[in-house]
């Protein structure tokens, strides 16, 4: 199925080439268009998150002991989670250490930088 869906990326992307010769051009400018966009959005939610723990953490801190504190960050509904814990909060259960996210960005930054690559 792969296969068959990059032999007709490929032969489309052909097709329109012949076609418009400057498409290239434009599809640089709109590809880095929404990429600058996307990482402004994530900035932006990864702000608001780490605004949201901060101020969980600093109730946390007088309210409760150290250990209960270490506790309560492993657990993740003790804080809530962010936006994109809630949209695929399943998906990345299996991340319980900060060491675990490495493979999960970088997966991320692969596949957008195939996207803006592929499509534009």
């Amino acid at each position: 199925m792969v296969l068959l869906a990059s032999i007709l990326l490929i032969s489309l992307t052909a097709a329109i080439q012949a076609k418009w010769e400057n498409i290239s051009d434009i599809g640089g400018y709109i590809g880095s268009l929404i990429s600058g966009i996307f990482l402004i959005m994530i900035a932006i939610v990864n702000l608001i998150t780490m605004i949201q723990l901060w101020r969980k953490l600093k109730e946390k801190k007088n309210e409760d002991t150290e250990q209960q504190l270490d506790k309560d960050l492993t657990r993740n509904d003790s804080f809530g989670g962010g936006i994109m814990s809630k949209l695929c909060g399943k998906a990345l259960s299996w991340v319980d250490s900060s060491y675990k996210m490495f493979p999960v960005g970088f997966l991320f930054g692969i596949g957008n930088y195939f996207f803006s690559m592929s499509f534009f």
